[in-house]
């Protein structure tokens, strides 16, 4: 895992996206974290898209995060996987963390990840098409990465979720863009 880890954050990918980055770790401009594609906010969610490991590294570029565009909104989420193991995560007790993650977890999971709990039916019909990136939306495609990542891809309740993914899978092995929410 430690070499795969490194592999990612050696990569050309990596290394294009951390580019810009000026002495103090931020990246220009600084005025704007949200540049599309290039702001201190995008390029953390391509890192994290693409399996970068947290590590003190981010830490300036979540900073310019936090002061320049969300303020006191922003979760130090770049600390929390070097962090898990200890008994507080930015001052929140771990047990906490884990309680709530499972209750979030028991809101899609009740629901089969797609469906309404009181009658069953397909809440939105967009929640069965695979978007890319999903951004703030959700997908089916969204909700099992999140439930893998929190440990709870192995529920029954998952199954026809990921059923449903594996039928859209093409023939390369890849799977289909069927809907986008790209800001112009």
């Amino acid at each position: 895992m430690t070499t795969l880890q490194n592999e990612i954050k050696l990569s050309n990918r990596v290394q294009r996206l951390l580019s810009g980055r000026t002495e103090d770790g931020r990246l220009s401009p600084i005025s704007n974290p949200y540049q599309k594609w290039h702001g201190a906010h995008w390029v953390l969610v391509h890192l994290a898209e693409l399996g970068y490991p947290g590590d003190s590294f981010l830490l300036p570029l979540r900073e310019q995060v936090h002061d320049l565009w969300l303020c006191e909104k922003m979760q130090r989420l770049v600390e929390c996987k070097s962090k898990s193991e200890a008994s507080r995560v930015n001052g929140v007790p771990v047990g906490e963390i884990q309680s709530s993650i499972s209750k979030a977890s028991e809101v899609f999971l009740s629901r089969h990840m797609f469906r309404g709990k009181r009658n069953g039916q397909v809440v939105n019909a967009e929640f069965l098409k695979l978007h890319y990136p999903c951004y703030w939306h959700y997908d089916i495609l969204f909700g099992l990465k999140v439930i893998s990542e929190c440990g709870l891809i192995k529920d029954p309740r998952c199954e026809e979720a990921l059923n449903i993914l594996e039928s859209k899978e093409l023939p390369d092995g890849g799977w289909p863009a069927e809907g986008r929410y790209c800001l112009s």
